[in-house]
């Protein structure tokens, strides 16, 4: 069976062959809706529906249902009841859950997929808010609706990425837990929650949570996907590809499965696994930005900065996102261009200004192109930025490994090497985070330790050509035990 974001996803001005074979099924049902108005409103429907078997081109079933478009819910009900005649099944074989009617309200019902559909579409901060609106807009009609309580939640813990004002995560902790009361067996409920304790640390409850709607949605590609989130956080990354492909394998046509295992294989130093899936994203979803800032951020990490800069601008022009403005950046850094990388990092921050690791970025910038005072004073905004995070979760480790490269940079190295040191107590196979305890160690004068590290992280598979090229390393850079790591893992000058 596909799911609505694969049928989403397709082009309906294909044939029916043509779809039924992008989202791999052989039955398909299609049909046409008609109106009859009066006194300037529709007053009835009339629904045509066709069962067609594509693999054996032939018409199963045709049949019609109406009634008043105040009735919608009620002739969901009568084309299931057909459908399911035709098809000879059993009774409780395409049960409906006891989801199926989540609202008698038609007018929430219609606000509550509205938002839905805004906050899948959504490319910035704006859109997360519209899709808000909408579901209040829906509880309003009905204040039982456990469903856009369900989306409130999903939304405002996309605005608190958007953002991260603590308010949004406490809002959509609430909203989860709202709807959690009014309907306990709904697997958007428990994916609601799942995420919420995902980014606020609690993942043992995540990963029950998530398991648990899976348990009421098992085909669920979205469910597979956060769970995946839940795993790598937990440091479970064998479980967490396991899932990110269950995704993929569910909903092979929505573009955001492919992303999240890109993420995940770029995380553990997979890059070509990595660049396969981003390439798959650009083909799936031409007009988002994603696919092609997540390959420019491979090439990045393949030490080919000058490749990586088009897919930015590309990314950019299609989708002007902070991170995007701080990949840039990071690039035009990364090649000794310092004065041309502090405006663009100054675009992300002033697209985000709450992100610690934008603000962290434009310090270095400062830093390296000569404006000392401007980066002491950018640095300790980042870390007060950081340690609001951490208030939110305690235990996310790659603030933590971000908190130790802004104290070593502004040279407190023993609050560096402590929050480094509990970074990677956290997560202990990060191969950023070995990676950074590296450039901790080597800000501190610590260059036997940096080395071991370096090793540790190239052995996980972080580029050694990033090592090359990286400024806060140049304490060891030109030491022979440094070209000879380089040599060992591949890192070959350009």
């Amino acid at each position: 069976m596909a799911s609505s974001a694969a049928i989403e996803q397709t082009n309906k001005k294909q044939n029916i062959e043509k779809i039924a074979g992008e989202l791999g099924v052989n039955l398909v049902v299609h049909g046409t809706v008609q109106g009859a108005m009066e006194a300037g409103k529709i007053a009835k429907l009339s629904v045509i529906l066709n069962l067609e078997n594509v693999a054996a081109r032939r018409r199963l079933w045709s049949g019609e249902v109406s009634g008043g478009s105040q009735d919608l819910l009620a002739l969901e009900d009568q084309a299931y009841s057909k459908l399911a005649a035709a098809l000879a099944l059993k009774p409780g074989a395409l049960e409906p859950s006891r989801d199926a009617h989540p609202t008698d309200n038609i007018e929430a019902y219609d606000l509550y997929l509205k938002g839905r559909n805004a906050l899948r579409r959504q490319r910035n901060a704006n859109d997360v808010q519209k899709a808000i609106d909408l579901f209040d807009a829906a509880l309003k009609k009905d204040q039982n609706f456990a469903l856009a309580y369900a989306g409130v939640a999903d939304a405002s813990l996309q605005m608190y990425d958007w953002n991260k004002d603590a308010f949004w995560t406490q809002k959509a902790l609430e909203a989860a837990q709202q709807a959690q009361q009014l309907n306990d067996e709904i697997a958007e409920v428990h994916f609601s929650l799942g995420g919420i304790y995902n980014v606020t640390g609690r993942i043992a409850e995540s990963i029950i949570e998530l398991n648990r709607a899976l348990q009421l949605a098992p085909n669920s590609d979205e469910g597979y996907r956060r769970l995946g989130a839940a795993y790598l956080a937990n440091g479970r990354k064998e479980e967490a590809m396991k899932a990110f492909q269950k995704a993929v394998e569910l909903n092979p046509y929505y573009w955001k499965n492919y992303n999240a295992l890109g993420n995940a294989r770029f995380d553990v130093g997979d890059n070509d696994e990595a660049l396969s899936a981003f390439r798959k994203v650009t083909e799936l979803e031409p007009d988002n930005g994603l696919g092609y800032m997540n390959i420019g951020v491979v090439n990045f990490r393949q030490g080919k900065y000058n490749d990586s800069i088009p897919f930015f601008e590309k990314a950019l022009k299609l989708q002007p996102r902070a991170d995007l403005y701080s990949d840039l950046g990071t690039a035009y850094f990364f090649l000794k261009r310092y004065k041309e990388a502090v405006p663009i990092f100054e675009k992300a921050v002033e697209m985000s200004p709450n992100g610690e690791w934008f603000v962290g970025n434009l310090a270095d910038a400062y830093r390296w192109s000569g404006r000392a005072d401007q980066a002491q004073s950018t640095y300790d905004k980042a870390i007060g930025l950081a340690y609001k995070e951490l208030q939110v979760n305690p235990f996310e480790a790659n603030t933590m490994g971000h908190l130790a490269l802004y104290y070593a940079k502004k040279g407190d190295s023993t609050q560096a090497l402590q929050f480094i040191r509990r970074a990677r107590s956290i997560d202990p196979n990060s191969n950023e985070l070995i990676y950074n305890e590296a450039a901790v160690q080597a800000l501190a004068n610590h260059p036997e330790e940096a080395l071991k590290a370096l090793r540790e992280a190239f052995q996980k598979g972080y580029s050694p050509e990033e090592a090359r090229n990286d400024p806060e390393l140049k304490s060891l850079q030109g030491r022979p035990e440094f070209e000879k790591l380089l040599k060992d893992f591949g890192g070959k000058r350009k």
